[in-house]
């Protein structure tokens, strides 16, 4: 049976030339094409595996850029008669927060205790020296386990209206 099948694998180019003379031309060219198939899908998958790996590290150094900015919730722009408590949103880096309030030539005239909470009270005292119409600025700047600066925020300009 092994004999068999060897003289058929023997004799099928030969028979293949003979049925189809341009039987070897054909094969060439299937191969050729088969090589440049495979060619263009490893050059494609590597183009897509390069396209995925870029955006993973753009998502990355967003998201680490994310990270080191703190969004000021509240106040935004005026602040009234009552009480001022300073809200923001955290920063993913921040272990504590220092808001710093600062006149209109952006010297710190209070900042308070670092805390860990996303919130704080302005003392009644800081605000009672306020002047109505004055332009004042308050920013939140975010800080490690290690007291180091790692975030911070814009400035946002406040005005008291009463």
């Amino acid at each position: 049976m092994g004999d068999r099948i060897q003289q058929i694998r023997e004799a099928l180019p030969d028979t293949m030339d003979e049925e189809f003379p341009s039987w070897r031309c054909t094969r060439r060219r299937a191969i050729h094409l088969g090589v440049v198939l495979i060619s263009a899908g490893l050059v494609l998958s590597l183009a897509l595996l390069a396209y995925g790996w870029i955006q993973r590290r753009e998502a990355d150094r967003q998201r680490a850029m994310r990270g080191r900015t703190i969004e000021l919730i509240d106040p935004l722009e005026r602040i009234g008669s009552g009480p001022v408590t300073f809200v923001w949103r955290p920063s993913i880096i921040s272990a504590t927060y220092t808001v710093e309030l600062l006149d209109a030539d952006y010297r710190v005239i209070w900042s308070n205790p670092s805390t860990s909470e996303v919130e704080a009270g302005l003392p009644p005292e800081i605000r009672a020296g306020l002047r109505m119409g004055q332009i004042h600025y308050w920013q939140v700047r975010g800080f490690d386990l290690e007291s180091r600066e790692v975030s911070r925020s814009d400035l946002q300009e406040l005005r008291l209206d009463r």
